[in-house]
Parts: structure tokens; C-alpha cells; sequence
């Protein structure tokens, strides 16, 4: 499985250990001057640059060259990505297996996407299944991990929409059931309200400008409570104007 496929930094480079310790450099193989202050050094004899990097799995210290450095640094990016793919996926209740197809999919048309492109275009595909089958708690849940990635872009007007959405949800009780919304059950917690607060000081979004971000998010929804006075109930949990 694709997600599965992390890099072995370490055991790509388990033989450079005693370099470190001979303090040996990775390009002439002559002594140098080295210690563990920092990660960027020059060979006193060649006078090229090199790496140490202090393992995950084996707590020791490691030399390498400079293109092994930017492939390193490349490969825990991609490594972190898939990390916070399986994150994400767990947090909606979707599946890796569910990735797996959407990703087989995609490269059968030898189109060129990124995991998270992936990730988001799965989304999409079960936003659309669960709206039509009306399992409104699971789409609420993707929409809520999806204003989560967004944040994490700096797309903060994107990801407030997002949480706006998945607010006017929790105040109608959302259900995946019959009856699909009842609004006695609805409330809007306060981690939520938080995120909300956060999301439009980090954008920079005028408080006046909520409101009519809220409304444009939610008002073609047409749930039990409206959305003009779902919004009365949140700016008073915002402790703002409505």
C-alpha cells in the first residue's frame, strides 16, 4: 500500500555511523573537524559541506553528503505528508483502503496529483455520497477535517467556512438517521467556538465580515433553525455583534 511505503532514512545510512564517530568526511574519506553543536560542516580537507543528522530509530548520529541531505529532507517531508494522510483519514472514518482505490484510480489516467490532492478529491467523492444518502453526521465529519487541512494552509477564510458549516450542523442536530436534524439535540461546543476565534484572528477577518461569511455558507443549506438565526445563537458562543 502506498501509504504504507515510508523511507528507511536510517537504513539507507546505517554505515555512516562510524563516520561520525572517526569523524571521517563523507566525500574524501580524511579526517575532519566535527562535533555535535551543529548540523552544517565543511571537510578541512576538501573543503566541501556535509550533514550530521541524529536518528529516529537508532539514537546516534550519522554523516552525509549534500545531495543525501536534500533527498533526506524531501523523503521526511513525503513521510510526514502520508503520516498526516492516515490522520486524516481516521479522523473522517474513512479507510486507507478507501485511498488506496481512489489512488489506483487516479494513476490508471497516469494523472499527476499530490497526496493530499488525492486525499481532498476522496473527500469530495464522499461528501457528494453521504449528502445524498443523508448521513449528514458523516459529512460533517469531513467537512470538519477538511477545515483542519485548510487551516494548516493558511487558507483561513476557506477553513472558517468550513467550521461555519459544520456549526450550523451541530446546531440543528445533525443525525445519520430519521429524523436527520433535531434541533433539540443541537448544541455547538466550546473546542469548536475556540477553533472558530482562532481561524478568523489568524486570517485577519474583520468580526462585521462573520456574519456575512456565515450567511453565504449556510443560508441555501435550509435546515431546521435558519441561518439567520443560527447565527444569532453563535455570536453570542463568539461573544460578538450579530
Amino acid at each position: 500500500m502506498i501509504l504504507d511505503q515510508f523511507f528507511d532514512i536510517e537504513e539507507s545510512l546505517s554505515n555512516r555511523i562510524d563516520n561520525f564517530k572517526k569523524k571521517i568526511c563523507p566525500y574524501c574519506n580524511q579526517p575532519t573537524t566535527i562535533d555535535s553543536s551543529q548540523l552544517k560542516w565543511t571537510c578541512s580537507s576538501c573543503k566541501s559541506d556535509f550533514y550530521v543528522w541524529y536518528g529516529n530509530k537508532i539514537r546516534k548520529k550519522y554523516i552525509f553528503t549534500d545531495n543525501e541531505y536534500k533527498q533526506i529532507d524531501k523523503e521526511n517531508k513525503l513521510n510526514n505528508v502520508k503520516e498526516s494522510i492516515i490522520i486524516y483519514l481516521n479522523q473522517s472514518g474513512l479507510s486507507i483502503n478507501e485511498y488506496e482505490v481512489m489512488y489506483n484510480e487516479i494513476n490508471k489516467t497516469k494523472t499527476i496529483l499530490s497526496f493530499m490532492d488525492i486525499l481532498w478529491k476522496l473527500f469530495n467523492k464522499y461528501l457528494v455520497v453521504y449528502i445524498n444518502n443523508k448521513q449528514y453526521g458523516l459529512y460533517r465529519n469531513i467537512k470538519y477535517v477538511q477545515s483542519q487541512i485548510l487551516f494548516r494552509g493558511k487558507k483561513y477564510q476557506q477553513s472558517l467556512e468550513s467550521l461555519f458549516e459544520v456549526s450550523y450542523y451541530d446546531l440543528n442536530g445533525y443525525s445519520n438517521g430519521i429524523p436527520s436534524f433535531d434541533p433539540k439535540n443541537g448544541s455547538i461546543y466550546n473546542p469548536l467556538v475556540e477553533e472558530i476565534k482562532q481561524t478568523y484572528k489568524d486570517g485577519k477577518i474583520k468580526k462585521e465580515e462573520l456574519v456575512k461569511i456565515f450567511i453565504n455558507t449556510t443560508q441555501n443549506i435550509h435546515l431546521p433553525i435558519s441561518a439567520n438565526d443560527a447565527w444569532l445563537i453563535l455570536s453570542k458562543k463568539l461573544r460578538i455583534s450579530a
